[in-house]
């Protein structure tokens, strides 16, 4: 099967995430090829190199402020120091790391790049001044990328009988569904549900019995309650869980207009009903597992003072009153119930048989552990107000 990624789509998933890496196995095995678009992997190392680059010059300026009120010779100026150095050497060099990293993650999984042509362009700006193909609207400079793309596959597909495009961008997808050849999927998820790819996914479990024996220790009851142990201790990153208001669900149960909605766990230690969902065999060292669980976090949100006053009086909720700027905009938060999904990697920095692993299970959160363990939390859905 050929698999097309366009810019969202790649993006979205990274180049670690549980559904790249199953579709990487599947390249691995032979079953799948993916082909990278070259304006596609350009725009995401842009985004990427810049993400990292405002990412950095913001714990940099934030510190600096700091730096300076702090006595010369102390240890923490001494360490602010040597971190202020560090960010300011990490900003020199991301550019390079994360290009270099990125190749050799296509060199390292076989995955091609489609080359712009000159053509491409010709065609690309005969478009953009008639406004056909990908372009809302004539001279619409933000399509022409998306342009550039188009001919790249349509091009491709010409010379192949079936060709899947993942593409989240609806008007593109209209535009590709058109072309012979071209079937659109909007995500890696829904390529790896086709009958095919999930086909494929059982035959190579099938035919690693170790893996499968390690599969069975994970879907038992006891491995659940070690895991929910070791999601609720301080050594895993459960504290780091912070998501926007895309990745929210049940909005609606905040009864006022606000913006800027957000969700952080703050503690850990409340997680609790954890369910694994499907586990997936990534490699034999690794392995994949879709779960939910319930935990406190802090809804952090913004509105305006008559808003504020209505929730706290009118409506009686508890309600915490962090700041209020000059414009009347209320920094607000409140404890909830919230029920997290996402995905928990599992990965043994050695490969190991089940009573091994069965063994390493009982203490998760020691460092000396050869198992690791990684929380994506994906989204998130309200549930009901904390009883304070």
């Amino acid at each position: 099967m050929k698999l097309i990624l366009d810019t969202n789509v790649l993006q979205q998933e990274g180049l670690y995430s549980r559904d790249m890496r199953l579709t990487l196995r599947l390249i691995d095995a032979g079953f799948v090829s993916v082909y990278l678009p070259e304006i596609v992997t350009k725009e995401f190392l842009t985004k990427r190199i810049q993400t990292a680059k405002d990412k950095i010059q913001k714990s940099n300026s934030e510190l600096i402020p700091l730096e300076r009120t702090l006595k010369n010779g102390s240890r923490l100026k001494l360490t602010l120091d040597k971190t202020i150095s560090d960010l300011k050497t990490s900003l020199d060099i991301c550019e390079e790391e994360i290009s270099q990293n990125f190749y050799n993650w296509i060199n390292e999984n076989s995955i091609t790049i489609l080359p712009i042509k000159h053509d491409h362009f010709k065609s690309a700006f005969d478009d953009y001044f008639s406004g056909k193909g990908v372009y809302k609207k004539i001279k619409s400079r933000e399509d022409i990328p998306d342009s550039l793309i188009s001919f790249c596959i349509e091009e491709f597909a010409k010379s192949n009988d079936r060709v899947y495009v993942a593409v989240k961008d609806q008007r593109f997808k209209s535009h590709l569904d058109k072309i012979e050849n071209i079937t659109t999927i909007e995500s890696l998820e829904n390529f790896l549900e086709l009958r095919e790819n999930v086909d494929s996914i059982k035959y190579l479990n099938s035919i690693s019995e170790n893996s499968q024996e390690i599969r069975k220790v994970i879907g038992k009851e006891q491995f659940r309650a070690y895991l929910q142990s070791y999601l609720r201790s301080p050594e895993s990153n459960s504290s780091y869980i912070y998501l926007e208001a895309e990745e929210i669900d049940d909005k609606s149960l905040i009864p006022i207009d606000y913006f800027g909605l957000r969700a952080e766990i703050t503690k850990p230690d409340s997680i609790g009903s954890l369910s694994i969902k499907s586990i997936d065999i990534i490699s034999a060292r690794s392995f994949s597992l879709k779960v939910s669980f319930d935990a406190l976090a802090v809804i952090s949100y913004c509105t305006d003072y008559q808003s504020y006053m209505e929730i706290e009086e009118d409506l009686g909720q508890e309600v915490n009153f962090e700041s209020m700027n000059g414009d009347g905009i209320c920094d607000l938060s409140q404890e909830w119930v919230v029920n997290f999904s996402g995905v928990v990697t599992i990965e043994t920095n050695e490969l190991m048989t089940s009573d091994e692993f069965s063994a390493h299970i009982h203490y998760l959160s020691q460092q000396q552990n050869p198992i690791s363990i990684t929380l994506e939390t994906l989204n998130a859905e309200l549930k009901r107000l904390a009883i304070i």
